[in-house]
């Protein structure tokens, strides 16, 4: 028989074959056999195919073996369910329970032989602790948890049903651990502990509950875990899963916890782990250094509250085909796979690589009312992403949620992302590499797999990659810290989206849109080029194709800011609608070549003209062509014109700009009154010199139709704050058709 506990671990369902054989012929005798009690007070009574204990809290008692035929009954009688016994096994054969063993409190059981529950098992206890490491006396009585095996340890294998009362706690450890069976603990906590030195520090806390002190082992999980709104942990060198794992909750109230932590974990594509209830649960699989790989179902969705979290932890993540639901009624919840935001949470260990395969889908919407969740997906390394995420808003109500895809050295962007709102604002999509262009080439390189690594410094945002993403999300293509690369944008091929939706572009350092690059959000959305954006890179934004934004606007900022004469800013409203503002922000010099238009855009049919986007421009020295910032003129018979915004150039050293214009739209016919002009404003703060030379100025009101006054004329200001060179152009301030001049 001892050889049977040394021998290799083929399949659960061999060794308890194995076992239950070998024991065959023992079986009318397989019941528990020469007790010795070494601690407390305990009776035995055996009637028939039961034997029955009662005994003290605190009992330990020592067997010569422990087996359980599939006919016979083994009950433990005791003070509460709050009472426990130790079984310790010092003979020399495995524990083969293939029958029926209960009792009304706890029950441990020690065999370094080898413990195996059979398909037949049933075991109704208010709790167990099975174990073929050992467990000291003095730790079992002082109710420490600390159990050392030996090179020799058996296995031990699960394929009975194991239930326990309301709040039990099952706990199965040995240097291989495998379940193929049930084990159900209603509110309380399931753990399978795999390792030669197995502590466990509190066994209501499952992130700290078991720590592994040498050579970890191996757990299968094939059957079934379910601990009702209570906590199932897995600790092992190797977990394999690909069974059914539930802390749900079905009575109103949150879910449970599940915790997978190991040196490699791989979750089956049959695999079902889970934490959902009216407020979802904590699903975290963490593999420290090690591998994940993922597929199946991982879900924390809430029916009536919000989705729960699930985190994805370890060095290297691969999830082929898993869906990662973290819904929930009231609001999405939370996802993190390799990281958190821009890797920056010390308390979530990043990944080195992390691999996204196309039937991955990732899932945190906001059911009815809810905001979208949160889903990061993040590398220190590569990572490549080609599957899809759901952040929606609430079918009913709620806002879009937040996702970033970023990888710190490279990212393989090709998935597709939604964070729309039917009844809210659309979210955010954040994709956060080391430099980044945006061009027609397909997605940044990887190599093969199964090691995925980036072969470049830089990574290819795909224009039609972009332009997908842009139509149900607020994209962010962000290189804030440089990383492997000098943190670079640089648009090759041009980007045109018709979604309300807005694009950042946010660089750690340049920002450069090539010639012939447009970009051009043909919708309302918003355009943001941000360099320098940490403040420590040191970037420009360089400008050789022409940028469009209509009442979105259009923001640039940077160390330096230039643009050639293609290099136009456009942000004239669509039909009807007022033009949106132009923000030019330059720590350094701004030298535009291009045109900026920002009038107020066509009126349509029986409509009062549309106002213009004021346009704001601040650098040491600044150079401008020409600026157009006018109200349109209304269409129609007694419609008024569209109102001149305000154009601001600020500078500290030489200021020359091109002309600038920021009139009054004029009337529709009938009666009705020209727009109001705008204001001019150039001021240049230094007093070291420097000169300020303008171009024609014109602030005039829109001309008037019939008996009614012209709108008012706007005003120029030009301030030279030095005894140095100033040369204003021709000034125009005057009003039309009886209104007053500015």
């Amino acid at each position: 028989m001892r050889s049977l506990r040394r021998r290799p671990l083929q399949s659960p369902t061999r060794l308890a074959i194995a076992i239950a054989c070998a024991l065959g012929a023992a079986q009318s005798q397989a019941d528990p056999k020469g007790p010795a009690v070494v601690a407390g007070q305990a009776s035995f009574v055996s009637a028939g195919k039961t034997l029955t204990i009662t005994n003290a809290p605190g009992t330990i008692i020592q067997w010569q073996g422990f087996s359980i035929a599939s006919d016979e009954l083994t009950r433990f009688i005791q003070q509460s369910s709050r009472s426990s016994v130790l079984n310790r096994v010092v003979g020399q054969d495995p524990s083969s329970l293939l029958g029926r063993l209960e009792s009304n409190g706890r029950v441990f059981l020690i065999n370094p032989n080898g413990i195996v529950f059979g398909q037949g098992a049933r075991i109704d206890v208010a709790g167990l602790v099975a174990s073929t490491l050992d467990l000291s006396d003095a730790d079992f009585l002082a109710g420490r948890l600390r159990f050392i095996g030996t090179a020799e340890a058996g296995p031990l294998t699960q394929l009975g049903m194991i239930r326990t009362q309301a709040g039990g706690q099952v706990v199965l450890i040995a240097p291989r651990v495998d379940n193929a069976g049930s084990i159900v603990a209603p509110g309380g906590a399931i753990v399978l502990a795999a390792g030669q030195s197995v502590q466990l520090a509190d066994a209501a806390t499952p992130e700290l509950r078991v720590t592994i002190a040498a050579r970890p082992g191996e757990v299968v999980n094939v059957g079934e875990l379910v601990a009702q709104g209570g906590r199932v942990g897995i600790h092992a060198g190797l977990i394999r899963q690909d069974g059914t794992v539930r802390a749900d909750r079905a009575e109103w109230g949150p879910a449970g916890e599940v915790l997978l932590r190991g040196s490699s974990v791989e979750l089956g594509q049959n695999s079902v782990t889970s934490a959902s209830g009216s407020t979802g649960g904590r699903i975290t699989v963490d593999a420290g250094t090690g591998t994940v790989r993922a597929s199946g179902q991982l879900l924390a969705t809430a029916d009536g509250g919000r989705g729960g979290t699930v985190r994805v932890l370890g060095g290297d993540i691969e999830l082929p085909a898993p869906t990662i639901d973290a819904s929930g009624t009231a609001g999405g919840g939370e996802i993190l796979i390799g990281g958190d935001v821009h890797g920056g949470n010390a308390a979530i260990a990043n990944a080195r690589t992390t691999t996204i395969g196309a039937g991955t889908r990732l899932h945190a919407d906001g059911g009815a009312t809810g905001t979208g969740g949160k889903v990061v997906v993040w590398s220190d390394g590569a990572t490549a992403f080609a599957g899809s995420i759901d952040a929606r808003g609430g079918a009913a109500a709620g806002n879009g949620g937040f996702v970033e895809v970023s990888g710190k050295g490279t990212l393989d962007f090709r998935g597709a992302v939604d964070t729309s709102a039917a009844h809210g604002a659309t979210g955010t999509l954040l994709l956060d590499p080391s430099d980044i262009t945006i061009s027609t080439a397909a997605n940044a390189s990887m190599s093969a797999g199964p090691n995925f690594v980036g072969t470049a410094a830089a990574s290819n945002l795909n224009v039609t990659t972009l332009q997908t993403a842009l139509a149900s999300n607020n994209v962010i293509v962000d290189t804030t810290s440089a990383f492997a690369g000098t943190g670079d944008i640089t648009v090759n091929n041009a980007v045109t989206w018709a979604s309300g939706n807005s694009l950042d572009l946010r660089a750690h350092n340049n920002i450069t849109v090539a010639a012939g690059a447009t970009i051009n959000a043909t919708g309302t959305g918003a355009l943001r080029l941000i360099a320098n954006q940490d403040a420590a890179g040191g970037g420009d934004v360089t400008i050789n194709a022409a940028l469009t934004a209509h009442s979105g606007g259009i923001s640039i900022s940077g160390v330096g800011i230039s643009s050639v004469a293609a290099g136009t800013l456009t942000t004239t409203g669509l039909a009807n609608q007022d033009a949106g503002t132009v923000s030019i922000a330059a720590t350094g010099a701004v030298n535009l070549g291009g045109a900026i238009v920002a009038t107020g855009g066509a009126a349509g049919a029986a409509s009062v003209g549309r106002n213009a986007g004021a346009v704001s421009i601040s650098g040491t020295n600044v150079t401008t062509a020409a600026i157009t910032s006018s109200g349109s003129a209304g269409n129609g018979a007694n419609q008024a014109g569209g109102n001149g915004a305000t154009i601001g150039i600020g500078g500290n050293g030489t200021i020359s700009t091109g002309a600038l214009i920021a009139n009054g739209g004029a009337a529709g016919g009938g009666i009705a009154a020209g727009g109001n002009a705008g204001t001019i404003t150039v001021s240049n703060a230094s007093v070291a010199g420097g000169t300020l030379t303008t171009g024609a100025l014109t602030a005039r009101a829109g001309a008037a139709t019939g008996a009614m006054l012209s709108g008012s004329a706007g005003s120029v200001a030009v301030t030279e704050s030095a005894a140095a060179l100033l040369s204003v152009g021709a000034i125009d301030v005057s009003g039309q058709a009886g209104g007053s001049g500015g």
